[in-house]
């Protein structure tokens, strides 16, 4: 949603050329309640086969502005090219991100091509590369540095969850259109939720076309320490509606504080214990189904409206719907 747009438009002819010039101006426009963008300014010119674009916006406490220049040459009603020139965005919260050599973005009716599309911000990098297309042969490349995560909690934060780790990822993707398939390599670095330090994520999935589904092996360790959680299975099946995960994890000594963030206030508190044993995942996101044996050692939790400690160690049985301590 958007508010206060201006639009003008007029025509204008230069010798045997007509240019078309089209300018648009916004106030504010919202992509969700506390992400907007504001006093946007788009100023176009259409002549022969050729469009430049210069897109402006700035807030006004000087908290984030973007200056974006771009020309797009049209072939056709199917194909038409992007020319990005170098620029930078800026934002407090993110820095600045600066786009190097002109990006080149071709597009017809069978194909999206990037070449040297690639943006960075100190060590944080994203680049992008290759060809979306109908011809399996063709490889779409996606490769993010050390990008920190606590500058992109606005979006992918969650109520009052913040996320801090730095993030790499390599994959790659091809024939899109048919057979898809595609591999990434996945890792986060002192990854924590809410300050609180969880430890380090690996993963490394792939896509299987003759069984249809994405298979997955990772861990998320405590490298120090020797503790976490390995998926030693991990299958996904997104044409299955009724059962489209199975997923095999082993814990070793599964530190489960972090679950605090999760409890309802003032109502139990201080979890504490490891956890160790295995378990299974099947069934589907909005109701999974878990099966495993687990060790807790030197469990406890307090009940705040008792103020009273409970501390327990042994066997968890865990089933579908029912937990047995």
């Amino acid at each position: 949603k958007f508010s206060n747009i201006e639009l003008d438009t007029t025509k204008k002819v230069y010798s045997s050329d007509t240019s078309y010039l089209f300018d648009i101006a916004i106030d504010t426009l919202f992509f969700t309640n506390e992400m907007y963008l504001q006093n946007i300014s788009l100023n176009t010119k259409a002549f022969s086969d050729n469009i430049e674009l210069l897109l402006n916006w700035h807030d006004d406490d000087s908290l984030y502005n973007g200056n974006v220049q771009a020309s797009v040459n049209v072939y056709g009603s199917d194909k038409f090219d992007f020319l990005l020139a170098p620029t930078s965005i800026y934002s407090k919260k993110a820095g600045t991100w600066n786009f190097g050599d002109s990006i080149f973005i071709s597009i017809d009716s069978t194909s999206l091509s990037f070449d040297k599309f690639y943006i960075s911000n100190d060590k944080q990098s994203i680049s992008l590369d290759g060809i979306i297309a109908e011809n399996k042969n063709e490889d779409f490349n996606v490769k993010l540095n050390d990008i920190d995560l606590r500058e992109w909690n606005a979006f992918i934060s969650t109520d009052n969850t913040n996320f801090s780790g730095l993030l790499n990822f390599e994959g790659s993707i091809s024939d899109l259109f048919g057979d898809v398939y595609f591999d990434a390599k996945t890792s986060i670095e002192k990854l924590a939720i809410n300050e609180y330090l969880i430890g380090g994520l690996v993963s490394d999935s792939k896509w299987n076309p003759e069984l249809e589904r994405v298979e997955m092996v990772g861990q998320l360790l405590n490298e120090k320490l020797k503790k976490g959680i390995r998926i030693k299975k991990g299958h996904y099946y997104p044409k299955r509606k009724d059962s489209p995960l199975d997923f095999a994890f082993t814990l070793k000594k599964f530190d489960i504080e972090f679950a605090n963030l999760f409890l309802p206030e003032d109502v139990i508190s201080n979890l504490e214990g490891e956890l160790t044993g295995k378990m299974k995942l099947k069934g589907n996101f909005q109701t999974p189904m878990v099966n495993g044996k687990l060790n807790l050692t030197n469990g406890s939790v307090k009940v705040d409206m008792l103020n009273t400690t409970y501390s327990t160690d042994g066997l968890i049985v865990i089933k579908p719907y029912m937990i047995e301590v």
